[in-house]
């Protein structure tokens, strides 16, 4: 009951005589029927899937000829051309002139871990994928318990290129955010990291070398991973913005003067003795 639960199975492999016993489990595992399959190593390696195969058979005849460890994770394929995957421990007993004369060991039916794991995996790499190639600045941070803006987790190259400094330098170094970012210090941030998914947008300054700020847009993705509360910085650069900005309104105030000064003009035209 057991092994079933584990999802593990035993052998027993006589050398000497190469007969093989499974246990109930194991025939399980390879979803065989005792009775209508005898185990042998040859046929146990024809259900290993072939690209693994020519490792796990190198992997045992090196354990028994050499005493080096067996631990090795592979793949089987059933009957069914469905994957499964497996851990495979073994030891061996030597007789007195070193040869191997009993192996026993266990295979446990990894699947479920492994596609998880695969899963993860795959998943993190579409995350570095996208956290990596997005045109704006990301950084990726932890709030302490107090709720407070931390320690800076990640930056992609954009955020790097924005805070001049490299990851790298930044983890090993001043590695809280407020040192580049200070206004995730203030309170209403502060509130929001409390709630379990939050967003909010303000404007704000990079500090960069020689205390060079940089004008951003920060749009803040605030949300909760289990026990802690991650901060993602989106940043935009918005200098050209600012200074268009500040263009227009100069503009406004030149028009606005000379449609004044016009103003008076008319006036004058229209009434001279006033001029």
């Amino acid at each position: 009951e057991a092994e079933v639960i584990a999802r593990l199975g035993h052998w027993e492999l006589d050398l000497k005589k190469d007969k093989l016993f499974w246990s109930d489990e194991l025939y399980s595992i390879f979803e065989k029927i005792p009775r209508q399959f005898i185990p042998t190593y040859d046929t146990f390696l024809r259900m290993i899937h072939p690209e693994d195969r020519g490792m796990v058979d190198e992997a045992f005849q090196h354990h028994i000829r050499n005493k080096i460890p067996y631990d090795i994770v592979y793949r089987i394929k059933l009957t069914d051309n469905r994957i499964k995957y497996v851990r495979g421990i073994s030891k061996t007993e030597w007789d007195e002139e070193g040869m191997a004369v009993r192996s026993v060991g266990i295979i446990h039916d990894i699947t479920n871990t492994r596609l998880n794991e695969l899963a993860l995996r795959e998943s993190e790499l579409k995350y570095r994928q996208m956290f990596s190639n997005v045109s704006l600045g990301l950084i990726l941070f932890e709030f302490t318990d107090e709720g407070e803006p931390g320690r800076i987790m990640d930056l992609n190259p954009k955020a790097q290129e924005m805070l001049q400094k490299t990851l790298l330098e930044i983890l090993i170094g001043h590695n809280q955010i407020q040192s580049y970012l200070p206004i995730c210090g203030s309170s209403f941030v502060k509130d929001l990291s409390y709630i379990d998914a939050d967003i909010c947008s303000f404007k704000s300054g990079i500090i960069r070398n020689d205390n060079d700020i940089l004008p951003v847009q920060v749009t803040l993705d605030i949300f909760r991973l289990e026990k802690t509360v991650l901060g993602l910085a989106i940043l935009e650069d918005i200098t050209l913005k600012n200074q268009y900005e500040e263009e227009r309104i100069r503009l406004i105030q030149q028009i606005e003067k000379n449609l004044a000064e016009l103003s008076i003009l008319y006036d004058g035209v229209r009434n001279p003795l006033t001029v």
